[in-house]
């Protein structure tokens, strides 16, 4: 079995999938495979997988006939995969070239179910600096609090196999987060390493940068729907549920401007709190921001007036 499978979803990438492969290709751990997976691109980047994969025969092509998203790119890289770990990495980013080799030697040192490094950004004058959302502190007390920058961390493949944990291929947005709280809710041992990096590209033409707020509400929704069907503990739950409120919430102020997608935060929070399986979400996301409460406070009142509307 190979130690490690690495899984990119490809699309429209050739400026910057070079230096994405030469990442992987050049890593210190040499027992991997990489498994691209070009979701019919319209640009150069076939090509360039295919001549890539001409030189390293660790290279695994899967090419989609027509567009099917990320999600499901990713999933037909786990499909294909057979390492005892599983990695993911957007084809517009790149990693350390012992990034994996660090990961690895620690999961097995620990037998670690899931092994997280840090995330920097990386910035359009080539500076990296770290991400405000990486939250490695926070999962060191509890491993709920892992819900997003999935790509910086591998996961054991027989987890993955045996409770089928795929990414939902309807979905455009939150499709990450949705792999990551199934894959945490059935996982024992989470570790961390601070010394090795992920670097996430600030890429302006990627759909984080270009939100459809129908996908997005329909995305949030199923969201609420696998977070109350999962088997998580109270204090699991809260956590997960508070991380989306406060996404929400963080958006409202993002998009002031826009009336019409504030509306559409504002009836989130509402359907978040409706639809709770617990009397006090709201509690515990106001105790848990004690410094923000006045601010957060007059935001969710807000929120409210709004969907009185």
């Amino acid at each position: 079995m190979t130690k490690l499978s690495i899984i990119i979803p490809v699309y429209n990438a050739e400026l910057y999938l070079e230096k994405c492969l030469d990442s992987l290709c050049h890593q210190t751990l040499k027992d991997i495979e990489i498994v691209c997976v070009n979701d019919c691109s319209l640009d150069g980047s076939l090509a360039i997988l295919q001549e890539y994969a001409s030189k390293d025969s660790r290279i695994k092509l899967i090419n989609f006939t027509e567009n099917k998203g990320a999600a499901a790119a990713r999933n037909a890289g786990i499909e294909a995969a057979t390492g005892e770990y599983i990695g993911f990495v957007d084809s517009d980013d790149f990693v350390d070239l012992d990034f994996y080799e660090k990961l690895y030697t620690k999961a097995k040192e620990t037998n670690a179910d899931v092994v997280k490094a840090k995330i920097s950004l990386y910035l359009k004058n080539e500076k990296s600096t770290a991400v405000d959302w990486d939250d490695n502190a926070a999962i060191k007390k509890d491993k709920s609090y892992f819900i997003f920058g999935f790509t910086s961390a591998i996961y054991l493949s027989d987890i993955i196999e045996k409770k089928h944990i795929r990414f939902p291929e309807p979905l455009i947005n939150f499709e990450d987060p949705y792999f990551l709280i199934q894959y945490i809710s059935y996982c024992h041992k989470v570790e961390l390493i601070d010394d090795a990096f992920y670097y996430y590209r600030d890429n302006e033409k990627s759909v984080t940068h270009h939100i459809n707020m129908i996908e997005y509400e329909k995305s949030a929704l199923a969201i609420l729907e696998l977070i109350n069907t999962l088997p998580l503990e109270k204090s699991a739950y809260l956590i997960v549920f508070n991380s989306f409120i406060s996404n929400f919430i963080k958006n409202c102020e993002f998009f002031l401007q826009k009336d019409s997608d504030l509306l559409v935060y504002s009836k989130l929070v509402s359907r978040f709190l409706k639809d709770a399986k617990y009397d006090d979400v709201l509690f515990f996301y106001y105790k848990s921001r004690q410094e923000k409460l006045k601010k957060d406070k007059f935001s969710l009142l807000r929120q409210k007036t709004l969907t009185q509307k």
